[in-house]
């Protein structure tokens, strides 16, 4: 697993999962970090990611894991007021 930072979300902008999203029966895990009330996340087809995914209650909490479904297509967003999200996505570094 690895933490790309390029997947730290801080805006409602729709994130292309695409090439980087997991195969079938692998959730896609998240990390909300500093959202002191929810984190809403909304998935789609295209880039507007208007259908109704998950709310997860965070609470005030440091730190909030959770799991979107593989069946998550391949944009998402996530709103929240304050903190940020982070995305763990399965794979090797490249960097050499």
């Amino acid at each position: 697993m690895f933490l790309d930072n390029e997947l730290a979300i801080a805006t409602t902008v729709a994130l292309d999962l695409g090439p980087k999203k997991p195969g079938p029966g692998n959730p896609i895990k998240c990390i909300a970090t500093g959202v002191t009330l929810n984190v809403v996340v909304t998935t789609g087809a295209t880039d507007t990611a208007a259908g109704a995914l998950t709310t997860v209650e965070c609470g005030g909490a440091d730190l909030v894991e959770f799991e979107l479904p593989s069946n998550t297509l391949q944009f998402v967003k996530f709103a929240f007021a304050d903190g940020a999200v982070n995305i763990i996505l399965p794979g090797a570094q490249t960097n050499t």
